[in-house]
């Protein structure tokens, strides 16, 4: 059976072959860095809010935004100040650099799907002004005193 000192060795050892293997840096920040990293604001935690907190393993904050994003919107925007802060407290970690690794892995997927989210709205209001404007046009609506005579017309035939 290991000594204390034997394990310590082999955890170092296997937490450097993980930590190369996933891509970061076996170096542990200074506690002033830590903290100034935990503090910032977390635009993953805005942009995919509830599967964010819910991967972090941060309940509370999951149903916070789920619940907010119905009810009371502009408390998603506050939910990520406090993100990184609970969800270094919240999930188990192996070291900080593979907190800020994942957190990195995060906030990249964040700008991909705020990017694919903009294209997707953009397109579909495109395509929804082109379904309007040619319904608009095939009722014979070019103008808008096409639109004002139309109007005219309804409130005739609702008021007799």
């Amino acid at each position: 059976m290991p000594t204390e000192i034997e394990q310590s060795e082999i955890d170092k050892q296997m937490n450097a072959i993980i930590a190369q293997n996933e891509g970061y840096a076996e170096v542990e920040p200074s506690l002033e860095e830590q903290q100034k990293y935990l503090s910032r604001y977390s635009f993953s935690a805005l942009v995919c809010s509830a599967v964010y907190f819910w991967y972090m393993k941060d309940k509370v904050f999951f149903w916070a935004s789920v619940l907010s994003s119905v009810l009371f919107f502009p408390i998603l925007f506050i939910l990520p100040f406090m993100a990184r802060q609970r969800a270094w407290k919240t999930h188990e970690w192996r070291s900080f650099s593979h907190f800020q690794s994942v957190q990195k892995k995060w906030d990249r997927a964040s700008v991909y799907v705020f990017i694919i989210s903009i294209f997707a709205i953009f397109l579909v209001s495109y395509y929804e002004v082109r379904l309007i404007s040619s319904l608009l046009n095939t009722n014979g609506i070019n103008d808008i005193n096409d639109a004002k005579q139309l109007q005219q017309d309804l409130e005739q035939t609702l008021g007799s």
